[in-house]
């Protein structure tokens, strides 16, 4: 395989991904440099895949349980249905659904 293009992945540090059909879903662990000020919370991101392109999901962008500190996402997958996104934080021993 090799890359064919680069997106942003609607938050920073990204840990992890899964797709599902024409979907691609990524959660962004964050940046937390000791400061309150200059933290960038994780949070979870969707986009479109169309002919090997990724475009962003309109409003797909969704915070993990907590925002004031690291809460230190692992993964990302779908249910088997592919319904429902889940997302566990090794930090807080919470899964987001």
């Amino acid at each position: 395989m090799r890359p064919i293009g680069t997106v942003w992945s609607g938050g920073v540090n990204p840990v992890s991904l899964t797709t599902r059909q024409n979907l691609l879903y990524v959660v962004n662990a964050g940046y937390f440099p000791g400061t309150a000020d200059d933290a960038l919370p994780g949070n979870i991101t969707g986009f479109s895949i169309d002919d090997g392109r990724l475009s962003p999901l309109r409003e797909s962008t969704q915070a993990l349980s907590r925002s004031d500190s690291a809460v230190g996402p692992a993964e990302i997958a779908f249910s088997p249905d592919g319904d429902q996104l889940a997302v566990t934080e090794k930090a807080t021993n919470v899964i987001d659904v």
